[in-house]
């Protein structure tokens, strides 16, 4: 077996802590970028949350104001605006469900 100098000894050495530095500076970089994409896809889910809950909870109300507008018989007013907000509340219930869940994740 071959014998080992000091000076190869200390350019193994060297080359050994430089590689072990750029092995750590790509793990940093990697966690980084992962961390981004998570956070990316956490707005993107809370975005669309976000408007998909507004918009459902503005349709109802819009059907309601509508009908009420329109001067239909109090008959078919107060059963379309009862179903609408059965429907709300249904959307408000699943929402908070679906909150729940969602924030256990993020915790």
């Amino acid at each position: 077996m071959k014998e080992i100098n000091d000076n190869e000894l200390d350019s193994l050495i060297s080359e050994t802590l430089r590689r072990e530095n750029i092995l750590e500076e790509v793990n940093k970089q990697v966690m980084l970028t992962v961390q981004k994409q998570k956070l990316r896809k956490l707005f993107v889910k809370w975005a669309i949350f976000s408007f998909g809950i507004s918009a459902l909870t503005v349709l109802p109300f819009a059907g309601i104001y509508y009908i009420t507008e329109s001067g239909m018989e109090k008959e078919v007013a107060f059963s379309f605006t009862f179903s609408m907000l059965i429907f709300l509340i249904s959307i408000i219930y699943y929402a908070n469900i679906f909150s729940a869940k969602f924030y256990s994740k993020i915790v």
